[in-house]
């Protein structure tokens, strides 16, 4: 999409998502704990460096999406960090987000980029990340199930806090399809939004973080991608091998194992197999798929011989695939609302500052 279009589509997008706070609704003394707090009880580990206490905007928009959620903020200007908030909590997500207007610093790592309109950049809610906002700004989050994201794309998790090329095809899709889904994601079903994260999820191959690894290679970035994407649609044939990959990217069986090393941080076996048990383990977990074996789920990603998907499954996941399946639906029956944040909660680690205004 040229520029030009993709900026009229962010000015003329509609968020459709259940209101959780808008600050015109608030009265001014009660804005900036009100915003601290739901904040703090949409994203645990969150605490504010710098927050206005009489902030004179802000909207948060947030909905579940199957095993993530999207989230919309118009937000005042802010100076936050993150911690990972413990083992009390779900695990961690891995957080794709769209900078709609406004400016954001924001670092991970040893990384630092600043986004403005336009930019898709992405966070590890595994490790500690900053942001900061000096005017309001506006931002669409995806958060997704990081295990999900990084058995389909290891290499993303080294580019955390690093903008995306904007203007490529890649990203222009993935940006795209994202704001798309946002405008209708409250008329889905529920399984229309299960598939809509698993559709974001499919489409973080597409993102484009410039080279990966090989001296900075453009040409080895593309290829990487090409072969990712290959695994992906090839996962459920059994003939599915690393000899298959490299053939079908033209290059040799070792070039490309030394090439996923680098990116992906394993060969190209390793990977095919770790997808394949990630994938058993995803659909054992799925009550939808409660009609099937497990012979017949190992089967369907690849696994001819049952007993070696146990064993295999077993030395990966810790238990077999039927306590595996057990466990987890019975989690998912059990499965209740988040509940309120006490009051005492109100305004922990937060220092309220006053912003002045011109």
């Amino acid at each position: 999409m040229a520029s030009g279009g993709m900026f009229r589509m962010l000015k003329d997008l509609q968020p459709t998502l259940p209101t959780l706070l808008d600050l015109d609704a608030v009265e001014a003394i009660e804005r900036g704990p009100r915003w601290y707090n739901n904040a703090l009880q949409v994203f645990p580990g969150l605490a504010f460096d710098r927050l206005c206490a009489r902030p004179a905007r802000g909207v948060f928009k947030h909905l579940p999406l199957g095993t993530g959620s999207l989230s919309y903020i118009q937000s005042p200007p802010v100076k936050l960090h993150y911690a990972p908030p413990g083992t009390t909590c779900p695990g961690p997500a891995f957080t794709l987000a769209i900078q709609l207007s406004g400016e954001l610093i924001v670092s991970q790592h040893a990384s630092r980029c600043r986004i403005g309109p336009g930019g898709v950049f992405t966070l590890d809610e595994r490790f500690a990340f900053r942001l900061e906002s000096a005017p309001p700004c506006e931002l669409v989050l995806v958060r997704m199930p990081r295990q999900a994201v990084l058995a389909h794309y290891p290499h993303v998790k080294n580019h955390t806090a690093t903008a995306m090329s904007k203007g490529a095809p890649g990203t222009a899709l993935l940006r795209e399809t994202v704001l798309r889904i946002l405008s209708v994601a409250p008329s889905l079903q529920p399984e229309q939004r299960v598939a809509a994260i698993a559709t974001i999820i499919q489409l973080m191959g597409m993102a484009d973080f410039g080279a990966i690894g090989d001296g900075g290679s453009r040409g080895v970035a593309d290829r990487i991608r090409s072969a990712l994407s290959f695994v992906e649609l090839s996962l459920f044939e059994s003939g599915l091998t690393a000899s298959a990959v490299a053939a079908a990217q033209g290059i040799s069986r070792r070039r490309l194992d030394a090439l996923f090393r680098s990116a992906v941080g394993e060969p190209v076996s390793a990977h095919i197999w770790n997808r394949r048990l990630a994938l058993a383990a995803a659909f054992l977990a799925d009550t939808r798929q409660r009609d099937q074996t497990v012979a017949q789920i190992a089967n369907a990603v690849g696994f001819n011989d049952p007993a070696h998907f146990t064993r295999t499954f077993k030395r990966h996941f810790g238990c077999c695939p039927k306590h595996w399946r057990q466990r987890n639906c019975a989690a998912a029956a059990a499965k209740v609302p988040a509940r309120e944040l006490p009051p005492a909660a109100l305004g922990r680690g937060a220092q309220w500052v006053a912003v002045e205004r011109h």
